[in-house]
């Protein structure tokens, strides 16, 4: 059951607390309450990972930090309402909001997890305007629309109560109308691939070993040559497949000569497909002088550090790689991390490399004949300006890749599923998104999504993609609507 209807209705009690308080900190204070109950209510699954006790502090000051970030906007609309206690000052507040959520997305703390306008998601036909003015005009539209509501039940019997219902009605009538006339219709002559998304329901607590990699070849050797002969164009594997560890690493310098991508490569000629998986593996560096803030030893002058990317595999090709560059804050990596590398000797375990992961900021579309692919690694998706820059550099089709599956069967990996029609309605593109062990599926265009797998399941899925072509004026100008908002808010 989705709870997305409620959300225009939401922040209605908040509001009314804030509209009696006269003290600018007890509306901060009932604010933050506010945003903890949600965090914690919908977050409260990352607590079901199998950290010790240093991820737990993390957890619990993640539950501290994200309600505190999200009441800013409400202490400075409380700030701003005692120096104008006017109606129209409440229709500030959604501009605030917005601001908030765009300039949260802009530095390394950034999780934009709970930002609101992919709480509209698990309702693709609401979200045909993302096309324009991607997930942050839904933000503006669930706040706009409890401050409407809410000034209409403050105006309920005096004579402003008719006009404020009817500009409330007036808006979500443009908005049904906006989104049934953005609807794309199909179009005939568009080129298609057959792809196949293997759910391989790997244990992501697996202990790894030296014969790890092996292990994890073989299982892809008995999921994909079934394929054979099926006229599959692409097969996609879920984030962090090739897991290895420092002990017995993927080393991605020359990495078509490593054996275990030299047997993936037979794989790929056997059912005449590229591979795209995911990977976690090792850069090697010869000096300190040239290695990532994220660097350790080996021991012998030089330096490694640890990378979450994806890899297209082909036969015929050499391979390409794209890395995660959105890095979940201390989870994956230590925010601003050249002045906070002290973090580093906690020896945080929170993730395959025991360490920081690195990005490399690159944005990498992966081409295979007629293919180009821009590929999001999990977090990556949820950064959907960041996403627009593979459409920019003509991606004709979006993967999605992730693995959710740490938290266990909750409710996250439910959530991060359902945002991949973010992506899909704001840059116009079929998706193909491939989990761990579920959700995966296949998302068309509109954010429409189709034969969705199961959790805890083994199984390899096939259907037919479109390559698109067209751009959106999003895919073009960006997070524009958050810097609109950030300046009229700051001028205001």
């Amino acid at each position: 059951f989705s709870l997305t209807p409620f959300l225009f209705i939401a922040f209605i009690p908040l509001l009314f607390i804030i509209d009696r308080q006269t003290s600018i900190k007890r509306s901060w204070a009932h604010a933050y309450l506010a945003f903890f109950i949600w965090t914690v209510g919908t977050m409260y699954w990352i607590g079901n990972t199998k950290i010790d006790f240093q991820g737990f502090v993390i957890i619990a000051i993640a539950w501290i930090l994200i309600p505190l970030f999200q009441s800013l906007p409400f202490l400075v609309f409380a700030w701003a309402k005692k120096k104008v206690d006017q109606v129209y000052i409440w229709y500030l507040l959604p501009l605030i909001w917005v601001s908030y959520e765009y300039l949260h997305s802009s530095w390394q703390l950034a999780f934009t997890w709970l930002h609101l306008g992919f709480g509209l998601s698990p309702v693709p036909w609401f979200i045909q305007f993302y096309e324009y003015t991607g997930y942050l005009g839904g933000s503006l539209v669930i706040v706009l629309l409890n401050v409407m509501i809410f000034n209409a039940i403050k105006a309920y019997g005096s004579i402003s109560f008719k006009r404020n219902l009817s500009m409330t009605t007036g808006v979500i009538a443009i908005l049904i109308l906006a989104n049934l006339l953005l609807y794309p219709q199909p179009k005939k002559g568009s080129a298609s691939i057959k792809a196949a998304i293997v759910q391989s329901n790997a244990d992501p607590y697996e202990v790894l070993d030296k014969h790890s990699l092996k292990r994890q070849v073989g299982t892809l050797q008995r999921l994909l040559l079934p394929l054979k002969g099926k006229g599959v164009d692409l097969v996609v594997l879920s984030e962090g497949y090739l897991r290895t560890s420092p002990l017995a690493p993927l080393v991605l310098n020359n990495v078509d000569e490593q054996p275990a991508i030299k047997e993936i490569k037979k794989i790929s000629k056997e059912i005449n497909a590229p591979i795209l998986v995911g990977f976690i593996g090792f850069k090697l560096f010869d000096s300190k002088a040239v290695a990532p803030s994220s660097a350790l030893s080996t021991g012998d002058g030089r330096y490694f550090s640890a990378y979450n990317g994806a890899m297209l595999v082909a036969h015929d090709k050499a391979t390409q790689m794209q890395m995660k560059n959105n890095l979940v804050p201390f989870m994956e990596r230590i925010p601003y991390l050249d002045q906070l590398s002290f973090f580093e000797k906690f020896k945080l375990q929170l993730n395959q490399a025991k360490n920081s992961y690195e990005k490399d900021d690159e944005i990498n579309v992966f081409e295979y004949k007629h293919l180009r692919i821009g590929t999001l690694i999990c977090l990556d998706a949820l950064f959907p300006g960041y996403s627009s820059h593979f459409i920019n550099k003509k991606a004709n089709i979006m993967a999605v890749i992730a693995n959710d599956s740490w938290a266990g069967n909750t409710s996250g990996y439910l959530q991060n599923a359902q945002y991949a029609s973010v992506v899909a309605s704001s840059l116009r593109r079929d998706v193909v998104r491939c989990a761990t062990t579920g959700k995966s599926m296949f998302v068309d265009k509109s954010g429409s999504k189709r034969k969705v797998t199961s959790w805890d399941e083994e199984v390899v899925i096939m259907d037919n993609m479109r390559l698109l072509e067209e751009s959106t004026f999003y895919a073009y100008a960006k997070d524009w609507l958050g810097l609109l908002s950030a300046v009229v808010s700051g001028i205001f």
